[in-house]
């Protein structure tokens, strides 16, 4: 049993895996090869202009109709609320904002791609 308790197989002797050297870099150390991961914000207005992004946002929309809420009744505000109190059910309600993201800007192209995300915002009421 090590000093991290997790029990280790003994290395046979003359191992490779017989001696341990530790890599871990020192404080402040970056080193040369780091890539920086880079997603730049996309306007929702210029996002559904634009094909690739569209359909990245059109993407997380379809999820969150199909397995989050019911759109084909909708209701207003107060009467939801009305049926809240009468139920004892306690409702929530948010505004649904899209955001839209290039990822991986720094890198080549073939590696970049677009995210869309719809986010719910707002106070529990």
């Amino acid at each position: 049993m090590g000093d991290r308790g997790c029990a280790r197989k003994p290395a046979a002797s003359g191992s490779q895996l017989d001696t341990h050297v530790d890599r871990i870099a020192a404080m402040g150390y970056t080193p040369s090869n780091i890539c920086c991961i880079i997603h730049v914000p996309i306007l929702v207005t210029e996002a559904m202009n634009t094909p690739a992004p569209k359909a990245a946002l059109d993407k997380d929309k379809g999820t969150l109709r199909t397995k989050a809420w019911d759109v084909s009744k909708p209701l207003p505000i107060a009467t939801t609320m009305q049926v809240s109190q009468r139920s004892g059910v306690p409702f929530h309600f948010c505004t649904v904002v899209g955001l839209c993201h290039f990822k991986h800007a720094a890198l080549e192209y073939s590696l970049q791609s677009y995210k869309g995300r719809v986010a719910f915002v707002g106070v529990i009421r």
